[in-house]
């Protein structure tokens, strides 16, 4: 099989399939846009930046042909100098294997259900030392972090950590990318080494425009053919890099036949900080890391609680720049109204200082100019407790409190048992305690 054949394979475990909604585009810390990785597909190829762990996709969605396709590509003769090499193909595989369980995305459930054994598509030498290419299959289950069921690749590099000189996971391909992108990884001292997987296109790569527009919304980039050999392609890219007479520095990789003499100036697949230095920087190392991050609470429901104002729009407080629950309770009081949901409060460079999932409120004055009140959030969601969500309203408005398929009632210091109705509920402020089905909670 030569490498046009394998670019082939790799092709036909995403060939006419749509990408998921990748969580990676949702996902928002403190309201700024987290980036595990992503993709731009242009002029249906790949316009990538460098300077990245990663970049690619091999996911087969259980689909039609799908999995076929996947289990060719799993079947592929390894290529590479060291193909041969069983002593350095059993030292990736014990990489492979340990690097999974700590790779930064593993919190998001990607390789809870690995299939099969992994194999090593390419093993050779780079200008950072031995790597190799390995794939295996995974079944990603739906959450809400996944936005489809289905089998997978899972796809990564194993090359040498120049801070230890071992070989260890440097980066993986994100399972949420965008098909027909170009594989590539960016690794070694100041992740000045590219390898590009050859798929059986012609490889363009930039490191530098060759000038950009007046408002630097766009730039011509200087494009080099480069050739692969064995099923990959390597590049060496100096760490100080002359950004040209633009004064930019960009780097891109593009696979196919016609690379764009314009991009825009915000095309790019990765942050910077998804390099291998900084993968190796952020890996789960903590057991605590490693839980899974949270799933919402199933509920869908959209309870109204209190008495509804004619004229009070609530479209403003409902959007939130964070991802968010299908749930909500909007409480009426007689001069504001108060949005309680969950949202995700994740950061995925620090996971152990993310708070998960957290109940927030927002709060809008009722006939004021600016009805639109900051959200706070007031406490992380215990999924398991008796009673998950409760919230005391500011100034004597009362408790808010919610276990779905329950029945709650209340009482106030030494008062009698009073019924609250099912799922949510808006208690009198001087409750004290709220039985949730044969259990009783104290506020």
């Amino acid at each position: 099989m030569n490498t046009t054949e394998l670019g082939q394979l790799l092709r036909g475990a995403t060939d006419g399939l749509e990408p998921p909604r990748g969580f990676a585009h949702q996902v928002l810390a403190g309201g700024r846009r987290r980036r595990l990785r992503r993709r731009l597909t242009v002029a249906a190829s790949a316009v990538a930046v460098l300077a990245v762990a990663a970049a690619g996709t091999v996911v087969a969605l259980d689909r039609e042909h799908a999995p076929d396709a996947a289990q060719q590509l799993l079947n592929t003769p390894t290529k590479g100098e060291l193909a041969g090499d069983r002593a350095f193909q059993a030292e990736v595989i014990r990489a492979w294997e340990e690097g999974l369980t700590i790779a930064p995305e593993a919190s998001y459930r990607y390789y809870d259900d690995l299939r099969g054994e992994p194999h090593i598509l390419w093993a050779g030498n780079t200008p950072a030392g031995r790597a190799a290419v390995v794939v295996q299959q995974t079944y990603v289950h739906r959450d809400y972090w996944v936005h489809f069921d289905g089998l997978g690749m899972a796809k990564g590099l194993i090359a040498v950590d120049p801070a230890d000189g071992r070989l260890k996971l440097v980066g993986t391909l994100p399972v949420d990318s965008t098909p027909g992108s170009a594989n590539y990884f960016m690794f070694g001292r100041d992740d000045e080494t590219m390898l590009i997987v050859d798929e059986g296109k012609p490889l363009y790569y930039s490191t530098k425009p060759r000038d950009a527009s007046s408002d630097l919304e766009s730039y011509r980039p200087e494009w080099r053919r480069i050739q692969a050999s064995h099923g990959v392609a390597l590049v060496s890219i100096p760490g100080d890099l002359d950004p040209g007479p633009a004064g930019i520095t960009r780097r891109l990789v593009y696979q196919g036949d016609h690379p764009p003499d314009v991009v825009g100036m915000d095309t790019r697949s990765f942050e910077t900080a998804d390099a291998a230095s900084i993968h190796l920087d952020h890996l789960l190392l903590d057991p605590d890391d490693r839980l899974p991050i949270p799933n919402f609470f199933g509920w869908r429901d959209k309870w109204t609680l209190g008495t509804p104002i004619s004229g009070v729009d609530t479209a403003d407080l409902e959007r939130s720049a964070r991802p968010k629950s299908a749930w909500q309770i909007i409480v009426w009081r007689p001069d504001r109204v108060f949005l309680v949901r969950e949202v995700m409060n994740v950061d995925d460079r620090n996971l152990s200082g993310s708070t998960g999932s957290v109940l927030t409120v927002g709060a809008s004055g009722i006939g004021q100019d600016d009805p639109r009140g900051g959200d706070i959030d007031v406490g992380k969601i215990d999924h398991d407790a008796v009673l998950p969500v409760r919230y005391r309203l500011p100034d004597g408005g009362g408790w808010v409190v919610a276990r779905k398929g329950q029945p709650l009632s209340y009482r106030t210091q030494g008062g009698q048992w009073h019924d609250a109705g099912r799922d949510a509920a808006l208690l009198p402020d001087d409750a004290v305690e709220v039985k949730v089905g044969e259990d009783v909670v104290t506020l």
